[in-house]
């Protein structure tokens, strides 16, 4: 076996130690910053200090490290890591092998639940499980050793010089890497070794994701993002900014909300004009005292926008919150200046966009948020607006005499000829209306679960439906929802109330987010097509 190089920064390797009777191992020097320079970077959370690389998952998950030595048929990886106890989630982080390209390669994984998770990432799913072993040793804030080795056709797994994995392994070939999802690791003494190989293309990042914003300036939590593409082939996204799920006082430290954040959560917005490419830094929609929060948007005849979110206040003594109303602003400049907030509903919430139907409507799905309660325990709602949004209709109960609980989060879709498919969380079920919406059907559960339901009929009838569970998923119909297709993995992201619009071309634009402290807003493209999803990458 040969030793390999790092082209170009041969002054920052550290010596070639002997490895075996005729191969050599690489030592890859972290003594400066500019060692930093060994590795092509995805992400902005790496960094090289104290002699470690350094990666900062919990302001920037899925941050990647991969060496540029190589590509290479995979031999042995020997290294120290560390987990710090910062950010919520699994503190996820881990070796990466075989890397063809930067979202194409085996993981091995590590965490704070002490174990060892062997998967695969692929540009169709960058989760892939194929084994694992838990009740290991290792603790955070303490220093490890892990040894990753090809011995024959078996990957050998070794955590502190004990063994823990044993897996057949086909022959690894490509760039070795370091990763974190949601941690904030650290790597140190670095060795590895290989035969030199070549790719069959060249090696280069590909992203299975970019962000469309990871800090709003409000605390750094962004969630429940909505997108829509205008007529001028802008895309917008508005979504929720603060600095937790819930952004109110009693949700703060100390009970006492930031500086960032000093009227508690608000509505942010962010526009791409390059079919989602890269998106401009937020901008405020609205923000009062309250926690405004959920919101949608929906581009009306004469260039009008129309933003609906619904707000929350602190419950009694500070502690909880209590939901104060929908409430809708419009804009008449492509979002630049916005409408004072006029309240829609003080017993209806809203978590989807408002639809304009072919006989000139709105129509804006609802759940009921007020004291009377279903036999279920929850219900759906719609309501409908003759005059462009500026007057509501009393809500029509959807679900109310059922027995499921329909807590309810829906989204509705009208099919030509007027029919309306409603979708209710959180068992996900389906109810019709063949009347533009007077008289709904019994929901029906859909058979999977999901949540956060959102539709998308594309221009070639093809249905689309968003939702949670498991992660990030969608699932597609050929008949208008008659029968459905098996679940497509999205993302392992798992805060979900994903978002899409049908761009020129026809591809898809998917927004979603993460969860947990510091959750980003993220998208995807992919082409639907009646035999599956073809994702795109960046």
């Amino acid at each position: 076996m040969e030793m390999f190089l790092l082209a170009g920064f041969s002054m920052l390797l550290a010596v070639l130690f002997p490895l075996g009777a005729s191969g050599k191992e690489l030592a890859v020097d972290l003594s400066s910053p500019q060692s930093i320079e060994q590795f092509h970077l995805v992400g902005e959370g790496a960094g090289v200090a104290e002699d470690c690389l350094i990666l900062n998952g919990v302001k920037f998950p899925g941050t990647k490290a991969f060496l540029v030595a190589g590509p290479l048929r995979f031999a042995e990886l020997s290294f120290e890591f560390r987990l710090e106890p910062a950010g919520a989630g699994a503190h996820g982080c881990g070796a990466i092998l075989g890397s063809t390209n930067s979202i194409e390669f085996t993981g091995v994984h590590l965490d704070r639940y002490q174990q060892v998770i062997l998967y695969r990432s692929s540009a169709g799913k960058d989760w892939d499980e194929v084994e694992r072993q838990t009740g290991l040793a290792y603790q955070p804030a303490e220093w490890h050793s892990a040894s990753l080795r090809v011995e024959g056709e078996k990957l050998q797994i070794a955590i502190d010089g004990k063994n823990v994995l044993s897996r057949p392994s086909p022959p690894l070939i490509g760039l070795v890497g370091f990763y974190v999802s949601d941690g904030h690791a650290r790597f140190r003494k670095i060795r590895c070794a290989g035969d030199p190989q070549e790719l069959p293309s060249p090696w280069k990042v590909i992203r299975h994701h970019i962000y469309v914003c990871q800090d709003a300036g409000a605390g750094g939590y962004e969630a429940f993002p909505d997108v829509a593409r205008l007529r001028s082939e802008e895309l917008v996204c508005v979504f929720y900014a603060g600095f937790a799920h819930v952004s109110l006082p009693g949700y703060a430290p100390g009970g006492k909300l930031p500086p960032e954040c000093p009227k508690a959560g608000r509505v942010a917005l962010a526009r791409s004009r390059d079919s989602g490419l890269s998106w401009t830094p937020a901008e405020t929609v609205i923000d009062t005292e309250l926690d405004d929060r959920d919101p949608s948007i929906a581009e009306l005849p004469g260039d009008t926008l129309l933003v609906n979110f619904f707000s929350l206040r602190s419950g009694p003594k500070g502690k909880g919150y209590e939901f104060v109303h929908t409430a809708m602003v419009t804009s008449k400049d492509q979002g630049r200046t916005w409408s004072e907030p006029r309240p829609l509903f003080t017993d209806w919430a809203a978590s989807s966009p408002a639809r304009r139907l072919s006989d000139g409507r709105l129509a804006m799905a609802l759940y009921y948020v007020g004291a009377e309660k279903a036999p279920g325990g929850g219900y759906g709602g719609i309501s409908f607006s003759e005059d462009g949004g500026r007057s509501w209709l009393k809500p029509v109960e959807v679900g109310k005499s059922g027995p499921l609980k329909l807590d309810a989060e829906p989204d509705v879709v009208e099919f030509p000829g007027g029919e309306l498919l409603m979708a209710l969380r959180p068992i996900l079920a389906f109810s019709r209306s063949s009347d533009r919406g007077r008289i709904w059907t019994r929901p029906e559960p859909a058979g999977w679960p999901g949540d956060a339901p959102y539709f998308l009929l594309t221009r070639s009838g093809l249905l689309l439906l968003g939702h949670r569970h498991p992660g990030t998923s969608l699932h597609y119909s050929l008949d208008n929802g008659k029968t459905w297709s098996a679940g497509v993995p999205i993302d392992s992201a798992g805060g979900a109330y994903p978002s899409m619009a049908e761009l020129a071309d026809g591809t898809v634009i998917v927004v979603y987010y993460e969860e947990g402290v510091g959750s980003s807003i993220r998208a995807r493209r992919f082409k639907p097509t009646p035999k599956g999803v073809e994702w795109i990458a960046y």
